[in-house]
């Protein structure tokens, strides 16, 4: 399971990108939250790497409202449809964080 935090940091990733590509950051706050949000578990990600501890449990649980929130918030335009499946598809991947999360090293 420790490779979960790279899936979620790979679709974090992908979403930033996917939302900048479609020009995200021009609609606004909404669009500039959004941008905020689908980094978050990038952020996250970094943060366990950096402090040399595990993909936490409320760390999935964060990432997983993150990516539930960026999902809403890109379901209602045609343009943002990749930004919606890679915050989906973080989703799930965070929910499987939530219920397994990383172990800590012995």
């Amino acid at each position: 399971m420790q490779y979960l935090k790279f899936i979620v940091a790979a679709l974090s990733l992908l979403a930033v990108a996917l939302g900048l590509s479609a020009g995200l950051q021009s609609l606004g706050g909404q669009g500039q939250f959004t941008l905020a949000m689908s980094a978050l578990p990038l952020l996250l990600v970094g943060l366990a790497l950096g402090l040399g501890r595990p993909f936490a449990r409320w760390m999935g649980a964060v990432s997983l409202v993150a990516f539930l929130i960026v999902g809403m918030k890109t379901s209602e335009a045609a343009a943002l449809d990749g930004v919606m499946m890679a915050a989906f598809f973080g989703m799930v991947v965070a929910l499987v964080v939530v219920i397994r999360p990383e172990r800590a090293r012995a």
